[in-house]
């Protein structure tokens, strides 16, 4: 039995996550890995029913009124998560109620900007500690944290 691929379906526009703390992805052969996608909202959790069906797990309970009043809604069952399933083609009304995280949207502009913010600030900030130990201002425990500056260590 195949199911919808969230992440080819909805990834551009919502954020798509391993459910499980992707625990079981990787033992999960290739094939059979589009069933352990979700969508995650701030009312619930999407997911995946089969065929061309989703379920969704609704938590709020003021989203749950809204979404099982809803005519798209197939079945449902659950008093306190409220459980859903709808066809793919009517997961827009479903997920704009259920307010599912949106994927960042960065422009190429934007992209561009922060890369060369990173370029300058990171490797020049990296060189600085690194020119601070050297000199023997900083004092490392033996976790690798830094742990005082050495002129304060001889003080004490």
């Amino acid at each position: 039995m195949t199911c919808v691929d969230l992440r080819e379906r909805f990834g551009r526009r919502y954020r798509v996550r391993r459910e499980a703390d992707r625990v079981t992805w990787f033992e999960t052969p290739e094939a059979e890995r589009v069933w352990l996608l979700e969508i995650p909202c701030r009312y619930g959790v999407a997911y995946p029913r089969g065929g061309d069906l989703l379920a969704a797990v609704v938590t709020g309970r003021y989203a749950r009124q809204q979404v099982a009043a809803l005519p798209c809604i197939r079945s449902r069952r659950g008093d306190a998560e409220l459980v859903v399933t709808f066809h793919v083609d009517d997961a827009e009304p479903v997920l704009t109620i259920l307010r599912p995280w949106l994927r960042r949207q960065v422009s190429a502009a934007e992209r561009e900007r922060l890369a060369a913010l990173s370029r300058s600030h990171g490797a020049a900030g990296l060189a600085r500690a690194h020119q601070r130990r050297r000199e023997g201002r900083i004092a490392l425990s033996k976790s690798g944290r830094r742990a005082v500056e050495s002129t304060q260590a001889a003080e004490l």
